[in-house]
Parts: structure tokens; C-alpha cells; sequence
């Protein structure tokens, strides 16, 4: 269904869905860019990152936060 088929609330709703899916999306790309100082950051970020990436689903996303954890072990 295109915008032309909402009304006016089904237009708004499709607006902030669009807006908020672009604030998480700078979120996560400044999440992954951080410079971690403590391990409590490494914790948190760790932690968001396994949330998203298991409810993105996607296997080499999911490989890659896998290698990443691996080498956060390592240190």
C-alpha cells in the first residue's frame, strides 16, 4: 500500500516510522565508530550490538559481531 491509500494518520505514523528508523541508524553507525575508555562502555556496546544483530538476522552481520567478540576476548 502506497502513501496515496493512508489518511492523514497513516501518513504521520509512516513519517516518524521513516524519521526513527534513520535516528537509530546514526546511533548504531556512532555506536560501532566509538573509542571504548572503560570496560563498562565495552560491556554496553557489546551488549546493544548483540541485540541488533540478532534481531537483524543477517549471518555475516552475525559473523562479524562473532569475530568482534572473539577479539574483545583476546585483548
Amino acid at each position: 500500500m502506497g502513501k496515496e491509500g493512508f489518511n492523514g494518520a497513516g501518513v504521520l505514523t509512516e513519517s516518524i516510522a521513516f524519521a526513527l528508523h534513520a535516528a537509530l541508524e546514526a546511533a548504531v553507525k556512532e555506536l560501532r565508530g566509538r573509542v571504548l575508555t572503560d570496560a563498562y562502555e565495552q560491556e554496553r556496546r557489546a551488549a546493544t550490538l548483540a541485540r541488533l544483530t540478532i534481531d537483524n538476522g543477517d549471518p555475516a552481520e552475525t559473523a562479524a559481531f562473532a569475530r568482534e567478540l572473539l577479539a574483545m576476548v583476546e585483548r
